[in-house]
């Protein structure tokens, strides 16, 4: 179905919208707003008393003057052009009225200029700053040191080179910073170093994957008493986990995949990350056994409905005043159902456990089964041995469940056939062996065949193979009791109905006497009959 664009500026907007001199508040920021274009937002400047404007996804790219039309809004304090594909920006206003101005939402724009000098750099009153994505360019900036209100710095996915700057220290309410994407091009250390010692226990959120960071992570740090989000993937870190993230009794969601990080994960390192519901830990060079400490997630062995998924959210709320809430949702790149894919915006309830791509050895813990609120797990392409946890049916929300490229032996157990929101598995190149389990979600997943290949011991549906009874691990011992007690008994009739035949073919004392039992219940049973029949023939 096509849709014609709708033109913004028309009688309505400008005659009705624009001679409410009075409104605060006024939003058209939704999901889709594909439809609505304009090429002259001058009408907003009648305005005055705006407070709140969110033009999120309106085309504005046919707009130049939106700053100096902004600027005339005096009262504002709240400003969102999410995805409005701007291209146009200045350097500075002549005279700033943005005074009151607090949040400057900018992510996903079409600038193409460089990040200093720009107009928003003055405004020192701003809490939330996210220019994402939008297309700037250059060092990280100066200017920033000058943002001492920001509570919210998102600089991710612009072409930014060369290492935060020093000033950085001077933003002592920052609690979020992110820089994904950019080429801070330097050591982790040095950048832990410039980070803000006056709100270092207020930081929750260092959100830095992609940024071509290098070194090991500092083995000493005073905690991050508040930090709720470490993310550092897809850099060139090396060296093992300090201990001092095992402090972080507050943490959500570590994230240290795709490094060169080595080590044994030790059992210190996980014991006090008892809030943590995402771990990603793949694509290092990890060795040793997975801890048994992972019991102690306790967030992730509180089970939830479906319905119940979205207060478990990762979620990120800045408090800006006693009217305004700035929810942020923190994107998430999780290696999931086969592929990579980015849960956002409100479907990050994500609880996942991912050390694919290590060298890990030993046994699956029996203790990941007390983990009922996982919906993935991914333990692939590393050197585990022993048997899939029997009752691991008990991870009741597993979407996602990926143990290919392991030395894993034995059968599949049959209570895998019980994790009904199951929509992948791969269980592939291990030395499984025994009939494959049936029923629920396993009769339903796509490319069967695929999940079990490399596994010569297996047979059954949806392999070509037929399993004899030797095979099948459905025959548990239960069921060889069952098969044994009813085999005994046929045996014991057998041999009684033989027993009885010998003494009647070899003895003539038995098979006399045996006549006259039968002659003389045969005559009683007919005396009996008889007399029962006439009596009740007389009656009638």
């Amino acid at each position: 179905m096509a849709f014609t664009p709708i033109k913004l500026q028309s009688l309505v907007i400008k005659f009705l919208l624009g001679n409410l001199s009075n409104l605060r508040y006024f939003s058209l920021g939704s999901n889709d707003n594909s439809s609505l274009y304009s090429t002259d937002v001058s009408w907003l400047s009648r305005l005055s008393s705006l407070e709140h404007l969110d033009m999120s996804l309106v085309n504005l790219s046919a707009v130049v003057d939106w700053v100096s039309v902004v600027n005339k809004l005096p009262s504002l304090r709240f400003l969102r052009l999410f995805g409005c594909q701007l291209s146009s920006t200045v350097d500075s206003v002549p005279h700033n009225n943005l005074t009151s101005l607090e949040t400057l939402y900018l992510k996903f724009n079409n600038f193409d200029k460089r990040i200093a000098p720009n107009w928003f750099w003055d405004l020192t009153s701003l809490k939330l700053l996210d220019i994402s994505y939008s297309g700037f360019y250059g060092p990280f900036p100066y200017e920033i040191g000058n943002m001492t209100s920001i509570v919210e710095l998102d600089l991710s996915g612009n072409n930014l080179v060369g290492m935060i700057p020093f000033n950085l220290k001077n933003l002592c309410n920052l609690e979020k910073f992110a820089a994904a994407g950019t080429n801070i091009n330097g050591n982790i250390t040095e950048v832990f170093n410039r980070l803000p010692r006056c709100s270092w226990n207020m930081l929750q959120v260092l959100f830095l994957p992609d940024c071509n960071l290098t070194g090991s992570l500092p083995t000493t740090l005073e905690p991050l008493s508040n930090l709720s989000m470490l993310e550092l993937h897809y850099n060139n870190l090396t060296g093992p986990i300090p201990l001092w993230i095992g402090e972080l009794s507050n943490l959500t969601k570590l994230g240290l995949s795709s490094n060169n990080l080595d080590g044994v994960i030790h059992e210190v390192e996980l014991t006090s990350l008892v809030g943590l519901q995402y771990l990603d830990l793949a694509h290092n060079n990890f060795s040793g056994c997975i801890p048994n400490s992972l019991a102690k997630f306790h967030r992730m062995t509180l089970e939830q409905d479906k319905e119940d998924r979205f207060s478990g959210a990762i979620r990120y709320g800045i408090g800006i005043n006693d009217n305004d809430l700035v929810n942020y949702i923190e994107n998430i790149t999780v290696v999931t159902k086969g592929q990579e894919r980015l849960y956002t915006g409100e479907i990050v309830y994500m609880v996942n456990i991912d050390l694919s791509s290590n060298n890990l050895t030993g046994e699956i813990p029996e203790e990941i089964i007390s983990l009922v609120a996982l919906t993935n797990l991914n333990l692939s392409w590393n050197s585990l041995s022993g048997k899939i946890p029997e009752k691991i049916g008990s991870l009741s929300q597993l979407e996602s469940l990926d143990l290919s490229h392991n030395v894993l032996s034995g059968g599949i157990p049959s209570s895998i056939a019980s994790l009904t929101y199951l929509s992948h598995m791969n269980l592939s190149y291990n030395n499984l062996s025994g009939r494959i389990p049936a029923g629920n979600q396993l009769d339903i997943l796509e490319d069967p065949a695929s999940m079990y290949v490399g596994n010569i011991g297996l047979c059954g549906h949806p392999l070509p193979n037929n399993c004899s009874i030797n095979d099948d691990p459905k025959i548990e011992r239960e069921d060889l009791d069952i098969m044994s007690f009813h085999f005994s008994m046929i045996i014991g009739f057998m041999v009684g109905l033989l027993l009885v035949f010998y003494f009647m073919l070899f003895s003539r004392r038995w098979r006399n006497t045996c006549f006259v039992f039968v002659d003389g219940l045969y005559d009683r049973t007919y005396v009996q009959v008889a007399v029962t029949c006439r009596r009740l023939w007389r009656r009638n």
